[in-house]
Parts: C-alpha cells; structure tokens; sequence
C-alpha cells in the first residue's frame, strides 16, 4: 500500500520535474490552471490507453473536445476555455490533433510522442531512482 503512494508521488514529481517553467512545454502547462488539468488529463489518457494496449484489451482512443468537457469541471475550465487551451496547444506544436476515420467531426487530442518521450524516460528515472525507499 505504501509502496503505491510512493509511486504516484514519484510520478507526479516527475511530471513537475518534465514541465518545469525552464521548459516551453512547461510554460505552457503551468500558465493556468485549466490548461495543467486538460493536458494532465490527455497524458493519463495515453498512459492507460498504453496500459490497455499491453494488456490486449478494448481499444482505447484519445480524448476529443467533447469528452474533456465532460470529464473536466465547469468550476476549472469553461467551454470556450478547453477549446482555446486545445487549439493553442496545436498551434505551440505541443498537441497532435487527428480527425477520426469513422466519424469526420470527432477530432482526437493526443501530446506529441517528442513530449510523452521526456515525460516516460523521466518517470522511469524517477521509479529506479525511488525504489531504494519503497520499503
């Protein structure tokens, strides 16, 4: 039990560590705190969509516009403020935004593989670095 919150602190200080300010990914995330909880949110999207992918389960798809609206609160981000926070994530280059094969208006939001490199070679450091206190 202890063990599991040792690793989410070492994860959460690796995605601190990842965004710091000194970075332009990190200026981004931290310039309020809408646009921290919308890409926290695509990032554990990926790592579970990664996670059900090894496990050969369903297929996991990225979050669309709508489906952030419905998992962030209202009190965090307004509509107008998720969708902004998108299309600026797009255009800094930090978001990767697809159009659906099925569905022609369902527009994926998935971080930059560039990006979710750095942020999962700094969790791994973090865990291995983090494992001599587990116990």
């Amino acid at each position: 039990m202890a063990t599991d919150y040792i690793t989410q602190a070492n994860i959460l200080d690796a995605l601190l560590d990842v965004h710091s300010a000194k970075s332009k990914l990190g200026s981004f995330m931290f310039r309020n705190q809408a646009t921290f909880f919308i890409m926290l949110k695509i990032y554990l999207r990926h790592a579970k969509c990664q996670i059900r992918q090894a496990a050969r389960q369903e297929k996991c798809v990225p979050y669309t516009y709508e489906n952030l609206l419905a998992e962030i609160p209202r009190k965090i981000a307004s509509r107008s403020t998720v969708l902004v926070t998108l299309k600026d994530g797009v255009l800094a280059g930090f978001l990767e935004k697809t159009r659906s094969t099925t569905d022609k208006r369902l527009r994926f939001y998935e971080i930059k593989q560039q990006h979710l490199v750095d942020i999962r070679e700094t969790i791994e450091r973090k865990l291995r670095w983090g494992k001599g206190f587990a116990t």
